[in-house]
């Protein structure tokens, strides 16, 4: 088998004003490989051939598009030339670093580089913590400077700064590291760069004191939404945290829940934090307390529509912060949305759950990740123990 090279505009894939962007598809001895080409029309433009004269900017358009494609023949031609493997990741390697020999690669080249490919394969919201890590070192480094300059000595300086100048934590630490690696990895595997200087650089993640709320406390809760001292916005907060507690649902997936993911006393979705191509779906119980929720504040009637009221996490998390503080529920804890996950599990434990079953709940792909979740305390523990030895 031998290969072929187009481009394809992404026409499954339009965005909200009515655009989509092209891709070079590569397909070679079987394998197929898309690159996003950062070009953006309506498809009404397209004849599969060419940007048509109907679009203000056809010609420039028409121009990257067939130098994209020159580009692309000259790499396998290249391949060919030199006697080298016909495959997707010699092609790759070629791909990158044709025409950008000589260039300094600066950090935040690197950084576009690796959103640039990446953008059609993970969710948005990943690719988006690549552009802050990207503002935040440019910001530190400067716009020119060069990725290969940033060693171990680069990095203690780097990371003193993040600490004192910028604030951030010792998990916000983890997770720049982590980013910082995979841009330098990509930047070493397209030919742009030699070798990481910061194999040896290590960040380890501290385990966060992950909040949780009793059964007594989430009654508490309870009254004072069935009470009239709530605005409209503090219970509509309110509506989706408890609806969290009891059903384990992440912030962004309630939000995008609707009354079609709802069948048979079962709440059905695809997590949208999974970003691999074998998503899971999950399907959570509706208990009597999350069944009050939805008859009473849930919109039943109106398909594809949100099933509850929502605003920003930013700003659902602010105003938990004085749900909490209220006189009737006085809980001087630092909760967020996301303790309602731990409230779940937790609960979910103390009332004789399996851990197996709450990691599907909860949509963990290994039993590890639920018991981090899940922070035994030893009267869980103790009353495992005793249903073990009366078995």
């Amino acid at each position: 088998m031998g290969y072929s090279i187009k481009i394809k505009l992404r026409e499954q894939y339009i965005r909200a004003d009515g655009k989509t962007n092209f891709q070079l598809v590569v397909y070679i001895h079987g394998q197929r490989k898309f690159y996003p080409i950062d070009i953006y029309i309506e498809p009404k433009h397209w004849n599969g051939q060419k940007v048509l004269s109907t679009h203000a900017r056809n010609n420039e358009y028409n121009a990257i598009l067939k130098d994209t494609l020159f580009k692309a023949e000259q790499c396998i031609i290249d391949l060919q030339r030199d006697q080298k493997e016909l495959s997707i990741t010699n092609f790759e390697q070629l791909y990158f670093s044709y025409s950008k020999r000589g260039e300094i690669l600066t950090i935040e080249k690197a950084f576009d580089n690796y959103y640039d490919y990446y953008i059609g394969i993970y969710k948005a919201s990943s690719m988006k913590i690549y552009k802050t890590q990207k503002n935040k070192m440019v910001e530190y480094a400067g716009v020119n400077f060069p990725i290969a300059n940033i060693d171990e000595i680069f990095y203690m300086k780097y990371r003193k700064h993040l600490i004192e100048i910028v604030g951030n934590k010792q998990n916000t630490l983890t997770n720049a590291i982590k980013k910082l690696k995979a841009v330098i990895n990509f930047s070493i595997k397209t030919g742009l760069l030699k070798e990481n200087k910061l194999t040896m650089v290590h960040e380890r993640e501290q385990e966060s004191n992950r909040e949780s709320l009793e059964v007594e406390e989430l009654d508490k809760l309870e009254l004072l939404l069935e009470s009239d001292k709530l605005n409209i916005k503090l219970r509509d907060v309110l509506v989706l945290f408890l609806f969290s507690c009891y059903t384990s649902i992440r912030f962004t997936d309630i939000t995008l829940l609707t009354i079609d993911n709802i069948s048979d006393n079962f709440i059905s979705f695809v997590q949208t934090k999974i970003e691999t191509e074998s998503q899971r779906k999950v399907q959570v119980p509706i208990t009597p307390r999350c069944k009050r929720l939805i008859d009473k504040y849930a919109n039943t009637t109106q398909p594809r529509q949100p099933l509850f009221k929502s605003i920003s996490n930013q700003k659902t998390n602010e105003y938990l912060k004085i749900i909490m503080l209220y006189e009737t529920v006085n809980i001087n804890r630092n909760i967020t949305f996301h303790s309602a996950r731990h409230t779940f599990a937790m609960n979910a434990l103390n009332f004789g759950m399996e851990i197996e079953y709450v990691q599907k709940i909860l949509g963990h792909s290994k039993v590890s990740t639920t018991e981090i979740y899940a922070k035994y305390k030893k009267d869980i523990l103790s009353k495992m123990a005793d249903k073990y030895l009366n078995f």
